[in-house]
């Protein structure tokens, strides 16, 4: 089993945003119906497995929203819709 690490304020601060701007754009989340996004439970898991204990930025040593980012796209392969327009 993970251990599970506590975060600090300021990092639980950056998961919520990256969270947030992970669901923003997607048509299935609707906070109104309460339909959401369904992952399948394994990978449910290491996602927040990995947004409990981010890895820090390996040039500033911090946790920033581009970690969030990252751990939702390759961990939850949650991307935004703007890589589509490319």
């Amino acid at each position: 089993m993970q251990e599970i690490k506590k975060l600090s304020p300021a990092q639980i601060e950056v998961t919520i945003k990256g969270i947030e701007v992970a669901f923003k754009n997607l048509d299935s989340f609707d906070d109104e119906t309460g339909s959401g996004v369904y992952l399948p439970d394994e990978v449910y898991e290491r996602l927040v497995g990995a947004l409990i204990n981010p890895d820090p930025c390996a040039v500033t040593g911090e946790v920033t929203a581009d970690q969030i980012k990252i751990i939702l796209g390759t961990v939850g392969n949650i991307w935004p819709e703007g890589l589509l327009r490319d």
